[in-house]
């Protein structure tokens, strides 16, 4: 069958490859098994002469078009389902990841956090950072973790502390300069080491990355482009439970290095009051009356650092 118009030839259909493309009333559309052109004739009368020379004209499969709708909406709530169900799974979803492939995610949001912020220098001060280090070790001895805690003091006036998938912890020269001594330094410190214990920075990329998490599950991803799509901040901003969870890790964990408890508390309450300090470290947490673990603080313990030691970790940065 040849398709013209003024003359031009604009297709050949072979016979055998013609279809209805719908009912056989006027206008009659037919399709060619070949493409997806339609040809519109004038009426079914046109339709004698076709099939007397070998054209099938075989009408359209019933319910083609329902079947299309039946599986885009059956795949729409599959994808729902599992959209609704990924905070609840995400804990579990979590434990299938391999804590290398963890670090290696945990590196790319913190890459990610330091691009945002303008790649702020690193605080390097030989006795501060060694003091920092002791502190690291001194909280984790006896806790028995996959992970190698990792922190980093960046020169910068964001009045916070971030603590990324597989234990890279980055504390913010901001934070450290409206702390008032060496314990505030240390329940903070503490609190980011249980959202790590907890995989609470996974499992916050999970539920923000759910599509792409099908994508990785299917094989259509790679775990460390999650990082570049998840790492904005609000990757890491947990829920009510996330930090009630780290409150208690860091109650812990100061608990089992025989610190003062109360240095967590001091600083929350007082950051809530001031205006310029306050929201920013605040504004992923619970508000205070909700967390009890910080209404009776503990002072019982010695102190997270020596003097000179503190002094040395807030001159850090220069």
């Amino acid at each position: 069958m040849i398709a013209a118009e003024d003359g031009a030839v604009l297709a050949e259909w072979p016979l055998a490859s013609l279809q209805l493309a719908g009912k056989a009333a006027a206008p009659v559309r037919l399709r060619s098994g070949q493409g997806d052109a339609r040809l519109a004739l004038d009426g079914p009368a046109a339709l004698a002469g076709l099939r007397a020379a070998g054209a099938p004209l075989r009408p359209p499969e019933a319910g083609s078009g329902r079947t299309i709708l039946i599986w885009t909406v059956g795949l729409a709530a599959v994808f729902a389902a599992v959209l609704l169900l990924l905070p609840r799974l995400s804990a579990s979803i979590a434990t299938l990841v391999p804590v290398e492939d963890e670090v290696s995610l945990g590196d790319s949001v913190a890459d990610s956090i330091e691009l945002m912020l303008r790649h702020p220098a690193a605080c390097t001060g030989a006795d501060g950072r060694a003091a920092v280090e002791a502190l690291v070790r001194r909280l984790a001895a006896g806790r028995e973790s996959p992970y190698r805690f990792r922190v980093e003091v960046l020169d910068s006036e964001v009045p916070n502390a971030l603590a990324a998938p597989g234990g890279r912890i980055l504390m913010f020269r901001g934070l450290i300069d409206r702390m008032q001594g060496p314990d505030e330094f240390a329940g903070v410190l503490a609190h980011e080491m249980g959202h790590v214990l907890h995989r609470h920075g996974l499992q916050g990329i999970i539920r923000q990355q759910g599509l792409s998490i099908l994508a990785l599950l299917t094989g259509g991803s790679d775990l460390s482009r999650l990082g570049q799509a998840g790492s904005e901040l609000g990757a890491l901003s947990y829920s009510r439970g996330f930090e009630r969870e780290a409150d208690e890790a860091a109650l812990k964990l100061l608990a089992g290095a025989g610190l003062r408890r109360d240095g967590l508390s001091t600083l929350f309450h007082r950051l809530a009051k001031d205006a310029g300090g306050g929201p920013a470290f605040l504004a992923t947490h619970p508000p205070l009356e909700e967390r009890a673990l910080l209404a009776t603080p503990d002072t019982a313990g010695s102190p997270a650092m020596s003097e000179a030691e503190w002094q040395a970790v807030k001159a850090m940065c220069g």
